[in-house]
């Protein structure tokens, strides 16, 4: 069989392949200090990306430290520079960024400092460039599964590993960043999606634990890796009380948002902010006291503070911890600070030759009868908002969804939330994205889709309307995201898990 002009030019655009470097740094020392009660002085979050890089050697890398800021979302005044440990040279280009350039040396690990002031508040922060011909881990690896969930807030995966590696691994690995870095090719033209200041190509994850396998004289090991959620899951905590105004036996400061407490005790009582980036949204929803319940560890206590201002906190596949408004009930605030990845301003839909294959879930629009919000006011005050969906109006048909212990500033924005919540559960769809090549869509990615054409070979199915569905367009966002890595072919595909956002306002 003859392949037609039409054949070969599908097949040309679908073409991919990719180079993985994989890289284990040294292992990362966690500190979780005590902070004495008494009035906050806030100090500023460094926030560095990449943090983790790979280059060649004799190669160069660029490290931003601009997002950097202090309470609620100032950013800091300035930034200074300095080699810790390994061979190389630091350009200060006085912006908040730094070129950092390798020397020959056939390959190591380069660390940097850098700190940043605001007032007279400083933070330090830290990043790591590998160089080398190839990553350190790159001859051992056979396999690897990564995905992440918005749910459960953090990523996933397992790396497989043939050979030797105590050479590279301390204890087997544990509490030791892994880089994936990707270098990835359409054509034939290397395409690595935006470069280092926003890092597409790159993966970082903490390895947790390893399993070891042998039977008939061979064996090999698997690493367990997680975004740094689970180490934040050990470091318990004890009773923290928080007040406005100044009293010796609370941590006091003027004003005070739930979001506020999740800031002091990033910043306070642990070095995850040296490490790692925190990135956490100004809250109006004050109150005039806060208790942080002894035995809760810092990732329950930082979550438990988002969930009661409605909003969402997860890590993203580089292990920054971004808290914002939930988009399922206070949309207008989440997308004015993440944005969208495809949409009339950023070129359009996502493009059809991006997707293998679709599996459109279609669900009830009358699932949810009403959403009842309670919430403190505050003055104290209790709040009781009570939404009814759209599609259920004038019948009792449909389960009643209660959140509590909601904490927010007054009726009508609690009304607010209700009703966005109570539309997002009646959301009509869900959908299931199979890619190629690409890492623009992240966890709580925000995006649009054309309204899909089903493949011509297959027919259209008969309950879409005619070649599209109905409610395509604006506003699905990425709740689940996996990869599958073929190392044999040279090429991957990607899986994205998506929901409906139906957004009603009146």
């Amino acid at each position: 069989m003859s392949l037609t002009s039409g054949n070969i030019a599908n097949a040309a655009e679908r073409y991919q392949r990719f180079i993985t470097r994989i890289v284990a740094f040294d292992p990362i020392t966690w500190t979780f200090p005590d902070e004495a009660t008494g009035a906050i002085t806030w100090k500023p979050f460094c926030l560095l990306s990449p943090r983790y890089a790979f280059t060649s050697t004799s190669g160069s890398v660029t490290i931003s430290a601009t997002d950097s800021y202090i309470r609620p979302t100032t950013a800091v005044d300035s930034y200074v520079w300095s080699e810790i440990a390994g061979n190389g040279s630091i350009e200060d280009h006085g912006d908040g960024t730094a070129t950092v350039t390798i020397s020959s040396e056939a390959s190591g690990i380069f660390k940097i400092k850098c700190v940043v002031t605001s007032g007279e508040e400083t933070a330090d922060g830290y990043a790591y460039i590998y160089y080398g011909d190839i990553g350190n881990l790159d001859g051992l690896i056979s396999d690897v599964d990564f995905s992440g969930n918005l749910d459960n807030g953090g990523w996933e995966a397992t790396i497989t590993l043939k050979g030797v590696y105590t050479g590279v691994l301390t204890n087997d690995g544990r509490d030791q960043p892994i880089l994936i870095h990707t270098q990835m090719y359409w054509d034939g033209v290397e395409d690595n999606f935006g470069g280092y200041k926003r890092h597409q190509n790159t993966f970082i994850l903490m390895c947790t634990h390893a399993e070891l396998f042998q039977s008939y004289g061979d064996y090999y090991t698997t690493l367990h890796l997680s975004t740094p959620e689970y180490i934040l899951g050990r470091m318990v905590l004890g009773e923290m009380k928080y007040k406005v105004g100044a009293t010796a036996d609370y941590y006091s400061t003027a004003d005070l948002t739930p979001t506020d407490v999740a800031y002091h005790i990033l910043r306070y009582r642990t070095n995850y902010g040296e490490e790692f980036n925190v990135s956490l949204w100004n809250n109006a929803s004050t109150i005039t006291n806060f208790t942080v319940r002894e035995g809760n560890s810092v990732w329950a206590a930082v979550r438990e503070c988002h969930e009661y201002n409605f909003g969402v906190l997860w890590m993203n596949r580089w292990g920054n911890l971004n808290g914002k408004p939930a988009p399922w009930a206070r949309y207008a605030e989440w997308t004015a600070i993440i944005g969208t990845v495809y949409d009339s301003d950023n070129g359009g839909s996502l493009p059809i030759a991006n997707l293998i294959n679709y599996n459109l879930i279609r669900k009830r629009r009358d699932d949810v009868m009403s959403v009842e919000l309670q919430a403190v006011s505050p003055s104290m005050a209790i709040l009781v908002k009570s939404k009814t969906g759209r599609e259920v109006a004038g019948t009792d048909i449909g389960q009643r969804v209660k959140v509590e212990s909601l904490i927010c500033e007054d009726g009508d924005t609690l009304e607010a939330w209700a009703l966005q919540h109570a539309e997002f559960l009646n959301n009509e769809y869900e959908i299931d994205l199979t890619l190629t090549l690409g890492h623009e869509l992240e966890l709580a990615s925000e995006f649009d889709l054309p309204s899909i054409i089903p493949h011509t070979l297959g027919g259209n199915h008969d309950m879409l309307a005619g070649a599209e569905f109905t409610d395509a367009g604006q506003n699905w966002l990425a709740m689940d995201v996996s990869y599958q890595w073929d190392f044999g072919l040279g090429q991957w595909t990607r899986s994205i898990h998506a929901t409906k956002l139906r957004i009603w306002t009146e």
